[in-house]
C-alpha cells in the first residue's frame, strides 16, 4: 500500500508548510495518526479582471495567472447519518458567491423552501433548485480494497479520515473558459448541466466574469491559509471513521 495523490489535472494540493514539508513526510504525518485519508478544501482560484481575458502560456505557474481566491464564505456541514460515507461537506466560495447566493443563505425559513421545491422537483424537475457545489474532496489515501470513491472524488467510504485540511487549489478558469461553459452546457456533464447553466447564461450574453470582490485575497502561502482558518494541522481521526465538522 502506498499514500496516492488522486487530483486533476487544474488542482494543486497543498497542506499545511508545503512549501517545506514534501508529499512523503507529509504522507508519515498521516500515518502516526492512523489516518488512511486527507480531506481538503477546493479553493477556486482566479484572476484580477475578467477570466476571459487571462493570458496563460505553457509553463507558466498556475497561480501567477490566477492569484487570488475568497478568504471567507465558506460553511461546513457534518454528514448526517451513520453510513460508510465520511467527510465534510463543504459549499461556498467565488462561483456559489456569484451564480447561487441563496445556496448561502442560512434563515430558517430559505432553507424550509429549499427543501419544500427539492421535494417538488422529483414530480417537476424544473423546480428543483440548484445543486450544492461541492468544495469537498479527497485527494490523499492510502487506498485499500474496501475505500470507494464517490462521484469526483468529493467523498470517500470506508476510510479513517484525518482530522484537519489541507487544500486544492482549483484552476477551473485557465484556458478557455467560455468555450468550455458551451460544452458542458450542451454535454450536461455536471449535474446532469445545472452546475454549468448558469455559467451559459452568462456567457452567451457576453457578460465579463470577474470574481475578485471584498473577499479576495492573492495567495502568498500555506502559513496565510493556515491563519485564515482554511487549512489546519494533521490530527487522528474522530472515531473510527467519522470526521466531524
Amino acid at each position: 500500500q502506498r499514500w496516492c495523490i488522486v487530483v486533476d489535472a487544474d488542482e494543486l494540493l497543498v497542506y499545511p508548510d508545503f512549501e517545506v514539508v514534501p508529499v512523503p513526510t507529509c504522507g508519515r504525518s498521516l500515518d502516526r495518526v492512523k489516518a488512511d485519508a486527507y480531506p481538503c478544501y477546493m479553493l477556486d482560484m482566479y484572476p484580477d479582471g475578467d477570466i476571459d481575458d487571462i493570458k496563460y502560456f505553457p509553463g507558466q505557474s498556475f497561480i501567477e495567472a490566477c492569484p487570488f481566491f475568497d478568504a471567507t464564505g465558506y460553511h461546513r456541514f457534518a454528514r448526517k447519518g451513520k453510513g460508510p460515507v465520511v467527510g465534510p461537506v463543504i459549499m461556498g466560495g467565488p462561483r456559489v458567491r456569484m451564480f447561487y447566493p441563496e445556496l448561502l443563505d442560512r434563515r430558517l425559513h430559505t432553507r424550509i423552501k429549499r427543501r419544500i421545491l427539492t421535494y417538488c422537483g422529483k414530480i417537476l424537475p424544473k423546480l428543483k433548485p440548484p445543486a450544492p457545489i461541492n468544495l469537498n474532496k479527497i485527494p490523499l489515501v492510502r487506498w485499500n480494497d474496501k475505500m470507494h470513491f464517490g462521484p469526483s472524488a468529493h467523498d470517500i467510504s470506508y476510510a479513517r479520515l484525518a482530522q484537519g485540511l489541507g487544500a486544492l487549489l482549483h484552476f477551473k478558469f485557465l484556458g478557455r473558459f467560455s468555450d468550455q461553459v458551451k460544452e458542458e452546457f450542451n454535454r450536461k456533464a455536471y449535474l446532469g448541466g445545472y452546475d454549468y447553466e448558469a455559467y451559459y447564461k452568462r456567457v452567451s450574453h457576453h457578460q465579463p466574469i470577474i470574481f475578485k470582490s471584498d473577499l479576495s485575497l492573492a495567495f502568498k502561502s500555506t502559513r496565510q491559509l493556515l491563519e485564515l482558518g482554511l487549512i489546519n494541522e494533521i490530527s487522528p481521526p474522530d472515531g473510527a471513521q467519522r470526521a466531524i465538522a
